[in-house]
């Protein structure tokens, strides 16, 4: 009985620091919300930690999980002193409150939290309690954000809603395209969010396809390759970076396709340096591209962390057959290139995978044999 309510604490302590954690976020255009948000921050951070306790308390860790949460200690302290930003701490608070729990668990803390937040900001923009600095055109329509910070925003919250729909509910392959095909339809329509439509229309497709990559995926080459996207992608983003800044033709090209993204990273990478601890950086523009801008503002120590947490989390996903995690991770590392989002932890709580319990996976027949 005493553990049973240990337990429920926990999990009430955890979405409720979940919850609040992603509202300071997420809720800037809400004007009711706006002057309460560092309050609600700030207890997000005591929720967290009361979880934190409760959970390190009672849990072993292996020396894994020492040294990650050791390295997110020394980054996030370092983090702090050099751009002033508790990214890093929120991501350190998230590991040591769900530690103790399931991943299906956290999923669906997650998921609920995500909802209510959706709710809220769409409902107070439709009511008119939301305001905007700026309105975001392309080719000439406008993008709506439907209270969001920006479209670009909404598309990616909708999208991660999707994907943990699907790994709570694991629609069968007919209601699985049905909702994508509305939902990608609906992001495209109305606030064309290309980033997040790609992904929702790459993750449907992989998942339809899944039961024929199961043993490609289990192939040690293509095991390695997944496992170390990460450092692929942060080395393409570099390299196709330093290409544009010397007026190569294809990185030009690239940049057309990217919308100028490439040109916003090659003005940053002559701005600053890339050192150990990173930079304070002052971003009077976009730097879209999730590679650059971590490595230019946090520095090598922490992207060092990002690699070992992607690694951590596609390694035991293959070594436990949750194949529904390794294509998550793959689509969300490709994402990143055009958007910095998943690689916060209160936006991609995938990256909680290696730190959590494991599930077992039950799966609708129509998937398992697709």
């Amino acid at each position: 009985m005493k553990e049973y309510k240990r337990s429920n604490l926990n999990q009430k302590l955890h979405f409720w620091g979940l919850l609040f954690l992603q509202m300071p976020h997420v809720c800037t255009n809400v004007v009711f919300l706006f002057s309460y948000l560092p309050i609600i921050r700030a207890l997000s951070i005591l929720l967290l930690l009361c979880s934190s306790i409760i959970n390190l308390k009672s849990e072993k860790l292996s020396i894994n999980k020492i040294v990650l949460i050791f390295l997110i200690i020394v980054g996030g302290i370092v983090s702090y002193f050099v751009t002033n930003d508790i990214m890093i701490f929120e991501i350190l608070l998230m590991v040591t409150a769900s530690i103790g729990l399931k991943f299906n668990e956290v999923i669906k803390n997650d998921f609920k939290s995500k909802i209510i937040i959706f709710t809220l900001i769409v409902s107070s923009y439709l009511l008119g309690y939301t305001s905007t600095n700026f309105t975001i055109f392309r080719n000439g329509e406008l993008r709506n954000a439907f209270g969001f910070y920006h479209p670009n925003t909404f598309g990616m919250y909708v999208m991660i809603i999707f994907l943990e729909y699907i790994y709570i509910m694991r629609p069968k392959n007919i209601r699985l395209i049905l909702v994508a095909s509305l939902l990608a339809a609906f992001v495209n329509i109305s606030s064309n969010a290309r980033s997040a439509v790609y992904s929702i229309v790459s993750v449907t497709v992989l998942m339809l396809l899944r039961g024929y990559m199961n043993k490609s995926i289990q192939n040690k080459t293509m095991s390695f390759i997944l496992r170390n996207i990460y450092v692929f992608l942060l080395t393409i983003s570099i390299c196709i970076t330093i290409l544009y800044i010397n007026k190569n033709d294809l990185a030009l090209w690239f940049n057309e396709l990217m919308t100028g993204r490439i040109s916003l990273q090659a003005e940053y990478m002559n701005r600053y340096n890339v050192g150990l601890f990173g930079n304070m950086i002052d971003f009077t523009k976009t730097l879209d591209n999730g590679y650059i801008k971590y490595l230019l503002n946090y520095g090598i120590l922490v992207v060092v962390l990002y690699v070992w947490m992607n690694h951590s989390v596609i390694k035991k996903a293959i070594k436990n057959n949750n194949f529904i995690i390794v294509i998550y991770m793959v689509v969300l590392q490709i994402y990143t290139m055009s958007e910095s989002s998943m690689l916060y932890i209160y936006f991609n709580i995938f990256l909680l995978y290696a730190f959590t319990k494991e599930d077992e996976i039950k799966e609708s027949k129509e998937l398992k044999h697709a």
